[in-house]
């Protein structure tokens, strides 16, 4: 299979995106979004919040379907404390299934033994 027709397949079921607005936007207020959207700040703030959505989401589904307890929960969260650490989790969340939450805060810690983070800023680093 080609990523690109399973991609250009997702997207042509999903449809359109929803408008923005409810109305076209002005010259003057295109220009202004232009300058926000098109930022390096705001990609990255976008970018940060998708990693954060898939971490809740991901965590909540499998602290609701018992594949992690709240121990396991709060080990996981100490490494989501950068931007960094949240793509690293992220990536690892997005290629596992829910039933797999416990290998991930295995992994985590396993991360944690090599890498001796320093007591007050835990790192996490993707390693394949």
């Amino acid at each position: 299979m080609q990523l690109d027709k399973i991609a250009n397949q997702i997207t042509v079921a999903l449809g359109n995106d929803l408008p923005f607005m409810d109305r076209e936007p002005s010259g003057a207020e295109r220009e202004c979004l232009d300058g926000v959207f098109g930022d390096s700040g705001f990609q990255a703030y976008m970018e940060d919040q998708i990693n954060r959505r898939m971490i809740t989401d991901y965590l909540m589904n499998a602290m609701l379907q018992g594949y992690i307890d709240h121990f396991q929960l709060a080990h996981v969260l100490e490494y989501c404390r950068t931007p960094e650490d949240r793509v690293g989790v992220a990536i690892q969340m997005l290629m596992a299934s829910v039933t797999e939450a416990s290998s991930i805060v295995e992994s985590v810690l396993d991360i944690q033994e090599i890498e001796q983070p320093t007591p007050t800023r835990p790192a996490l680093k993707v390693v394949g």
